[in-house]
């Protein structure tokens, strides 16, 4: 099934573009159930906030870097945050891991090991992954993009190549629709086992395609849209 939902309009309209979009029956549900809900989300905006648990990790450095900067990572040891010996996924079982406000993270390696969830925080900076090269990420749980509290700033996630997979896929609204949350795939692969929930309209949450890669849904999708064009 191929599939764009226009970002800039207000209709969503179906056209063939380069990436492909594979949907599980319980996700063209969700795609049929889209417009209803949305419309239910753009009244009813998330706001997710867990509690660290031992394992987790959260960048302390902002700007641009490299995921494999130990230095610049701090994992919770059951009651303090503290410096990480390891980046994560280094070793096994790293939890939820955080990505501050104005922090951008480029994937320049493949972990040996799952992460527990990825979060992007909000805040009024860009927050981002970006996969560089064939590097992958296997995220066993959640993740979550929170939107942006400041005009023309975006939360995302860049898989230009490599792959990136995970059990579910949360964007929430950041109530205006210059404050993006989105996914960019480009050449590269997003495998989500469960659901993909966009709070926002597809103005604000989307999947971007570039290129010829492949999203694949096996549970519903809701909100949001798909688009191949800003």
């Amino acid at each position: 099934m191929v599939l764009q939902l226009h970002r800039r309009k207000y209709t969503k309209v179906l056209h063939t573009i380069n990436g492909k979009v594979h949907l599980g029956q319980a996700g063209i549900t969700g795609i049929l159930r889209c417009i209803a809900i949305g419309l239910v989300f753009l009244f009813l905006p998330i706001i997710r906030i867990e509690a660290q648990v031992a394992g987790d990790y959260r960048t302390i450095a902002t700007g641009t870097w490299n995921w494999n900067v130990v230095g610049n990572w701090q994992r919770y040891d059951g009651s303090a945050w503290v410096a990480a010996a390891d980046f994560p996924g280094q070793n096994p079982g790293a939890g939820t891991v955080t990505i501050q406000n104005n922090t951008n993270v480029i994937l320049n390696i493949t972990p040996a090991y799952p992460i527990g969830a990825l979060i992007i925080s909000g805040g009024a900076n860009n927050s981002s992954v970006q996969f560089a090269g064939a590097n992958g990420l296997e995220v066993s749980g959640t993740v979550t993009l929170n939107g942006p509290s400041t005009n023309n700033k975006d939360k995302y996630l860049w898989v230009d190549n490599g792959s990136l997979t995970c059990a579910s896929v949360t964007m929430t609204d950041g109530g205006f629709n210059t404050r993006d949350c989105y996914v960019r795939i480009g050449n590269g692969s997003v495998n989500v086992s469960g659901d993909v929930t966009m709070a926002g309209t597809n103005v604000r949450n989307y999947f971007l395609f570039t290129g010829t890669g492949t999203l694949y849904v096996g549970g519903a999708m809701t909100g949001g849209g798909i688009t191949s064009t800003l």
